[in-house]
């Protein structure tokens, strides 16, 4: 039986691993290399030593330029004091403008990664609908009103935007996590910088383009490539910003919360885990193999819900 095309990675002698992309970070509206001008030089896992990605290797001068811009861009700038139907309407440009870009976001998505273009493109249609469905839960922010608290009295809950959002995310699945996170921040009314993995970072660069080109006002949504440290762990360490979210594994995630803890900085984590699979004995066992073998290899087994931990009913031979 033949694998369809679309199901394996590209040739070695494809044209399209002829040259490697560059990237910029987007700082404050602008496209920016590192100020150091150092590079990381990113290799496609699944065509040994070609080059498919050239980015910046940030430094702390750098994050500390992102976190600046993210901050006025807060205290200061247009988007947090827009109503959320104003929002919306810049989000679902994102949405239509990922649409438009797919098949060359999919194409730098498997050749980062390592995983099948068709995969990849199915990925990036997911996370257009994200930011479509943020966009509408944007116009849909609510606070409560109680009236219960005594005679000629009400009480007022009013949700505002937290500030300034840090959003550090794995290699694995890098438009899809970036794509559950930011959408909802900027959605809110706040603002982000995103540190991508050190060996995924193109497409995080190429959303925060398109969102540009969509209208988002400048510092609203900052990228910011290079390692853990020291860029990323600056986020947890800076007194400007306001939330940390952090995908990625429990020996990391614990260090970030420990240094927000000082300054009592929400933190949300998704670390590792071992999800399980049950098989009772009443179950269909060629349906349940099938089963069991997608929920521990997807993606290669590199996925946050992978079922690794295998529960089966001690009748079952």
């Amino acid at each position: 039986m033949n694998t369809p095309a679309t199901f394996i990675l590209p040739r070695r002698d494809d044209p399209r691993l002829g040259m490697a992309r560059r990237y910029q970070m987007v700082i404050g509206g602008k496209s920016v290399d590192a100020a150091s001008g150092m590079t990381i030089t990113r290799e496609s896992p699944g065509h040994t030593g070609a080059v498919i990605g050239i980015w910046p290797e940030a430094e702390a001068e750098d994050m500390r330029a992102a976190i600046g811009a993210a901050r006025a861009a807060f205290d200061t700038g247009p988007w947090p004091r827009m109503s959320g139907a104003e929002r919306s309407y810049v989000m679902r440009r994102v949405a239509a403008g990922i649409v438009a870009k797919a098949d060359d976001l999919a194409l730098a998505e498997c050749l980062e990664v390592g995983k099948p273009i068709a995969q990849a493109k199915g990925e990036i249609l997911f996370c257009a609908d994200l930011w479509d469905y943020a966009a509408g839960m944007a116009r849909a922010l609510e606070g409560q009103s109680h009236n219960n608290i005594g005679e000629d009295r009400l009480g007022l809950v009013l949700r505002e935007a937290a500030g300034v959002v840090g959003i550090i995310t794995p290699w694995n699945f890098p438009f899809i996590i970036a794509s559950e996170r930011v959408p909802w921040a900027i959605g809110a009314g706040c603002t982000v910088v995103l540190k991508p993995s050190e060996l995924t970072s193109g497409t995080s660069v190429m959303m925060a383009e398109i969102a540009r080109e969509a209208g988002l006002p400048d510092g609203v949504f900052n990228v910011v490539t290079g390692y853990g440290a020291p860029a990323g762990q600056l986020l947890a360490e800076d007194p400007r910003v306001d939330v940390v979210a952090f995908t990625g594994s429990v020996r990391v995630g614990t260090k970030l919360a420990e240094i927000a803890a000082r300054q009592v900085k929400r933190v949300g984590l998704e670390l590792g885990g071992k999800g399980p699979q049950i098989v009772f004995a009443d179950a269909d066992i060629e349906a349940a193999a099938d089963g069991v073998a997608y929920g521990v290899y997807h993606n290669a087994g590199q996925c946050c819900i992978s079922g690794s931990r295998l529960i089966v009913e001690e009748s079952i031979r």
